[in-house]
């Protein structure tokens, strides 16, 4: 069978082209980044996940970090579970029998292939929190998560913390801003959402059990919002990477705009 124009690979992104287009962004040695990803969003590219973490790796160089988000979903409060839901009758059930969090092996699927590949990565290490972990590879890999209190998974205690200090940036490659988890910190910042009871596994000395910790009801659709006003303040830098909409925007910067919106609303 013939294939149609659409099975056709036309063009095509390669590390060289994706390295000269992350410095075009603004990546360069010694960046302190916190990476979003859609792979899909780029078109073809060889080697797919492993190639753009190369890239990546290449970009920042041997001074430079590069932090994205592990988190498992699963490992959560399951009556807390929207998308899809379970049944009630199956909450105590599914809390014994979920595995405890392992940065190893841990499921981290809906965080896309590129993180997938990263965590793979030798060097790469990964914070101790059963569903709002971070991972981090390069100079300041260990410093960024070797502390990850399980209270209030995304507060200034937790990597985010460490890397507002870098004074990171963050990138996003092909996902809107609504996929910016540091924005997460603006939220834990202002106390603008209601806080609530979350769960998880996670390995102790007595072996595996579901502990209880304190949360905010987190919620990311307003970073759009967020998002509009750093592009109105020119505080986004943007280039297209084949077919990829990217940006690249100061970490710091993003909060303060983050956390003046969330004032505004209180």
């Amino acid at each position: 069978m013939a294939l149609s124009q659409s099975d056709v690979i036309q063009q095509m992104l390669t590390k060289s082209q994706l390295v000269d287009g992350l410095r075009l962004l603004g990546v360069s040695d010694g960046s302190v980044i916190e990476v979003h990803s859609s792979l899909s969003s780029f078109g073809y590219i060889p080697g797919g996940a492993q190639t753009v973490v190369d890239a990546l790796i290449e970009a920042v160089g041997f001074d430079g970090t590069i932090v994205m988000p592990a988190q498992t979903y699963g490992n959560s409060e399951p009556s807390r579970w929207k998308h899809p839901p379970i049944e009630p009758s199956l909450f105590n059930q599914l809390r014994m029998e979920y595995p405890a969090f392992d940065p190893r092996v841990s499921e981290i699927g809906f965080m896309g292939a590129i993180a997938d590949n990263l965590r793979l990565r030798a060097g790469t290490m990964v914070s101790n929190h059963p569903n709002g972990a971070f991972m981090a590879h390069g100079k300041y890999a260990k410093w960024i998560t070797q502390t990850h209190p399980i209270h209030f998974t995304f507060s200034m205690a937790s990597p985010l913390g460490k890397l507002l200090d870098l004074r990171a940036s963050v990138l996003l490659l092909g996902v809107g801003y609504d996929n910016c988890t540091a924005l997460h910190l603006a939220e834990a910042q202002t106390n603008v959402r209601p806080i609530i009871i979350n769960g998880g596994a996670v390995e102790s000395e007595a072996g595996k059990q579901w502990r209880k910790f304190l949360d905010y009801d987190y919620d990311s659709d307003e970073f759009v919002e967020i998002g509009k006003k750093l592009e109105e303040y020119e505080l986004v830098r943007k280039f297209k990477i084949q077919n990829a909409e990217c940006k690249l925007f100061s970490f710091p910067e993003a909060l303060s705009v983050a956390i003046g919106y969330f004032k505004e609303k209180m």
